[in-house]
């Protein structure tokens, strides 16, 4: 005959399992957290190229605000500025940046003479306008808005960034530096942008 086991023993065996069987159970909610797809919001950006158009960023001030000639972003010894077109560069065009329309909707602005992407600078308040290093992040995609406004053949439109939602605007002078403000409804023509 075997021995008997003692009293309790099943008791001790029982939650010893339970320990098991909990710890268990930790580790599997624990795992299936961490391997969880990240957030809605924290998806990455598309970077599939859908097309390529070689342009001129361009804004048009009325007559009433300095003339209607024609302003390109570039860069200049401050920085990025809207600097005049002269008449005969307007009708032969001077594209010094390469658009980049990406999957999703979202357009990538690459300065040819360097290959830096134009980019927003930190976050609101005080984000700035700036070329950096193309890394294809929000700072780096630029939302056209939805409304246009035709003048002189071309389309303008309201350009904002995923990064900070500020929109790309020129100096109200005859020109000036190019800045980041908050994008205003109204499509004021220092947010209005076209490809020239």
């Amino acid at each position: 005959m075997g021995r008997r086991r003692a009293r309790g023993s099943w008791t001790l065996r029982i939650a010893g399992i339970a320990v098991v069987v909990l710890l268990a159970g930790g580790g599997a909610t624990a795992y299936l957290l961490a391997s969880r797809p990240a957030a809605r919001g924290a998806r990455p950006l598309p970077s599939r190229v859908t097309s390529v158009q070689t342009v001129g960023l361009g804004a048009q001030p009325p007559a009433t605000a300095g003339g209607g000639a024609l302003r390109q972003l570039i860069e200049g010894p401050g920085g990025l500025e809207f600097s005049p077109v002269p008449p005969a560069t307007q009708a032969a065009g001077n594209p010094v940046w390469t658009a980049d329309l990406m999957a999703g909707g979202s357009y990538v602005f690459i300065y040819s003479p360097d290959g830096r992407c134009l980019a927003a600078a930190g976050r609101r308040p005080g984000a700035a306008l700036s070329l950096q290093h193309c890394n294809l992040g929000p700072d780096q995609r630029w939302h056209e808005l939805a409304a246009t406004v035709k003048a002189d053949g071309r389309v303008f439109g309201q350009f904002r960034d995923m990064g900070s939602g500020q929109c790309v605007s020129a100096a109200s002078s005859a020109a000036g530096p190019a800045s980041l403000a908050r994008c205003n409804p109204a499509q004021p023509w220092e947010q209005l942008l076209a490809f020239w």
